[in-house]
Order: structure tokens, then C-alpha cells, then sequence
């Protein structure tokens, strides 16, 4: 929320707002000049009143031109009636008199402010030559003016041309500071978003370290459920075989034998059904690598607005567990910089698999990079993939940047051996 005294502090700073006040200035001591010098100009008594009243309607229409949005119609309708105005109010005055000089410099300016190219050029060079022409008149309002030496016209039109030159050269360069700032506010955005990015990103692995342990405890209850419950069922089978074998007339060996059958047949019910309770939710974590790297992307996509394509090709999701947290590394950091340092609109991730090894590329039609200058991001993919005894690559592609790294389906395999 902006407070209202940082607003008036925006305010204070807008170009718009100094030109607004220098108009007012202008049209202000134009009036003066005139109302001092009116008795030279020989002109009718009843003449001060209108040219005092359309001087007020010339700055209204000025002040609307200058706070309207720039290019817009009010804003060219609105700097067309003041110059309209402007005419008037020179027309039956010498150039000598320096009115029309100070009334005409901030109607330059407001071309130059407010017009696009290339109408801010055409609209310049007309309001010159339109004066110049007004001036040559020898009558006006039926009585006869001074007319101006050509070197006085001269003067005039190279004052207005140098002024709008420089008005037009110092708005291109506030034009480039807003444009410099918003860039910078899209940056900050930028990294609010990158921020929201990784956050998401943190979040994924989280839970796919605990999928991790999910799949891992899985595989420990198959394992008991293979042994033991074979074990247990070969047992409760060998007693109940010795059960129907032995004489009616032994009493206590039948019962013995009756109480360890149901011994185990407990044993084997309560082994089941805590296996069962350790199992729940396998079947919903039985994508989980391709799963969480397509939220990945699709979170990216969402928060940058970068268009991200996955596609798997021949990959089955066979991947080894060590290597999976590499793969989210790898793919979260090289979109971030192709966001970030390459500036790219699209990225194409993709993956395939053969006996040996996975091969991931992360390709992207950013701006690339003239050298490549590994950081901390890069050097952390490269050594995550060496220590699983893989390789990355990393440099310009033909239309953009390419990250591509080669992760051994060896030191997965070696992995589980170990664990098991």
C-alpha cells in the first residue's frame, strides 16, 4: 500500500507536473508583458479583455494537453486548440514584442512532451512555419501591423526549433529512465516470483525425500512379508499335518500342538495386517519422479509465465533413487537461469534413457552467454552429476543455451545393493 505522502513525493518528481507549472509561468508573464507594452500595439481598447480572455483559455487547454496521458486524444485534441489559440493571441502583435516568443516556447515543449514520433516532428515544424507565415500579414483585424525583418522571423524560428530540439532530446532520456525503472520493478518482481520458485521447488523435494522413505520402508515390508510370512505359513501347515497325526487318546500333545497353531496363525494375522498399515499409500507414490518434475515445471511456468515443455521420450522412470535429486537440482537451476540470465520465453526439457545411463538436456532460446562463467549453481550441478559418477555440459546452443549431463544408472543399482 503506497502511503499518500510518498504519492505526493511521486507527484512532486513527475515531469509532467514542472511543465504544467512552467505553462502556467509562461502564459502568466505573457500576460504581463502584454498589459505593459498593450499601449504600443495600437490596437482597439476592447482588445486587453479578449486577449486576456482567450490567454486563459490557451493556458486551460494547455494544462489538460500536459496532464493527459501522452498520445492520447484528449491530449492531441486539447494541444491543437492551444495552438489554435496561440495564433490568436500573435496574430495582431510584432515579433519585437517577445509575447509570441514566450507563449510559443512552452507550446514546443508540450509537442515535444506529449506527441509520438514521428507526429512530435511534424507538429513542431508546422507550429513554426504556421507563425512565420502569420507574421508576414500586413494587416490585422484591419489594421496594419509592423512587419518583421527577415532576420527577426530567422531568430524566432531558430529559437523555437533549438528549444523543441532540446525538449525532445530530454524527454527521449526521461522516456529511457521510466523505461530503465520499470525495468527494474519487473526484476524485483522477478525475483519475488524466483523467490515463490524456489520455495516450490524446496517444497517438491521435501516431500520427495519423504516418498523416498515411503518407496524405502516399502520395500523392507516386502521383504519381511516374503520371509516371514512364508516362514509362518510353512509352520502353521507343518502344524496342522501334526496336528491331524496324532492320536485322540494324547491329550496334552494335542493341545499343545493346538496352541501353538494358533500361535502362529496370530502371529501371522497381526504380521499381515501391520505390513498392510506400513504399505498404505504405495500405489499413489508409484510415478513420483516424473510426477514431481512435471510439478516442477508447471509450477515455473505458472509463476514466470516461461511457456516449459517435458518431454520423457523413451524414459520409463527406472531412474535410481540417488539420482533423482540430482535431476530436480539440475533441472530447478538451469530454468532459473535461463529466466534470470538469458531473458528466455520458452524451455524444452528433455529426457532419455539407455541400459547405461539417463541423459537429461535443458535447452532454452534465451540470449546465451559470450563466456560462460561457472557460479556457485552451475559448479553445484556439475559436482552433484560427478559424484554419481556422471558429466555436465553447459554453453550456447544455436538458438539459445543448453545444460545437458549424463547421470550412470550404475551408482543407483550399487546404492540399492547397499541399502539392501
Amino acid at each position: 500500500m503506497v502511503s499518500p505522502a510518498r504519492r505526493v513525493s511521486r507527484l512532486c518528481r513527475s515531469p509532467n507536473l514542472a511543465l504544467a507549472a512552467f505553462v502556467a509561468a509562461s502564459h502568466a508573464f505573457g500576460g504581463l508583458l502584454f498589459l505593459a507594452r498593450r499601449g504600443e500595439f495600437g490596437l482597439p481598447l476592447g482588445w486587453s479583455a479578449q486577449f486576456l480572455a482567450l490567454l486563459a483559455v490557451s493556458l486551460g487547454l494547455s494544462l489538460a494537453a500536459v496532464l493527459s496521458p501522452r498520445g492520447s486524444v484528449r491530449a492531441v485534441s486539447s494541444l491543437v486548440l492551444a495552438f489554435l489559440c496561440y495564433l490568436l493571441l500573435g496574430f495582431p502583435l510584432p515579433v519585437s514584442s517577445g509575447i509570441q516568443l514566450v507563449l510559443g516556447l512552452p507550446l514546443m515543449i508540450e509537442s515535444a512532451a506529449l506527441l509520438r514520433k514521428p507526429a512530435s516532428f511534424l507538429a513542431g515544424l508546422g507550429i513554426v512555419a504556421s507563425t512565420v507565415l502569420v507574421k508576414r500579414a500586413d494587416l490585422a483585424w484591419g489594421r496594419p501591423v509592423e512587419q518583421a525583418a527577415p532576420e527577426q522571423l530567422a531568430l524566432f524560428a531558430f529559437v523555437l526549433l533549438l528549444v523543441f530540439a532540446v525538449s525532445l532530446s530530454l524527454w527521449e532520456l526521461e522516456a529511457s529512465r521510466r523505461r530503465a525503472l520499470g525495468e527494474i520493478e519487473r526484476l524485483d518482481r522477478a525475483i519475488g516470483r524466483l523467490s515463490d520458485i524456489n520455495a516450490a521447488f524446496q517444497d517438491a523435494l521435501v516431500s520427495a525425500d519423504e516418498d523416498f522413505s515411503l518407496l524405502e520402508r516399502n520395500r523392507i515390508t516386502r521383504e519381511i512379508h516374503d520371509i516371514i510370512g512364508y516362514a509362518l505359513t510353512n509352520q502353521q501347515m507343518m502344524l496342522e499335518a501334526a496336528f491331524l497325526l496324532t492320536d485322540e487318546k494324547e491329550e496334552r500333545l494335542r493341545e499343545l500342538l493346538g496352541m501353538a497353531r494358533a500361535t502362529v496363525a496370530d502371529g501371522l494375522r497381526d504380521a499381515r495386517r501391520a505390513l498392510y498399515e506400513l504399505r498404505q499409500g504405495e500405489a499413489a507414490h508409484e510415478d513420483l519422479g516424473f510426477g514431481v518434475l512435471v510439478k516442477v515445471a508447471r509450477n515455473f511456468q505458472s509463476v514466470t509465465g516461461v511457456q516449459v515443455t517435458v518431454d520423457f521420450t523413451n524414459a520409463r522412470g527406472e531412474i535410481p533413487r540417488g539420482a533423482w535429486l540430482t535431476l530436480y537440482r539440475l533441472v530447478q537451476e538451469s530454468m532459473i537461469n535461463s529466466f534470470r540470465h538469458g531473458d528466455a520465453k520458452n524451455i524444452a526439457i528433455t529426457l532419455r534413457e539407455d541400459k547405461e545411463a539417463l541423459y537429461v538436456n535443458v535447452r532454452d532460446d534465451g540470449r546465451g552467454a559470450a563466456n560462460v562463467i561457472e557460479g556457485i549453481g552451475l559448479k553445484g550441478m556439475r559436482e552433484r552429476a560427478e559424484a554419481l559418477g556422471g558429466e555436465l555440459r553447459a554453453g550456447n546452443a544455436s538458438d539459445g543455451f543448453l545444460v545437458s549431463a549424463r547421470l550412470p544408472k550404475d551408482q543407483g543399482r550399487r546404492e540399492d545393493r547397499e541399502s539392501d
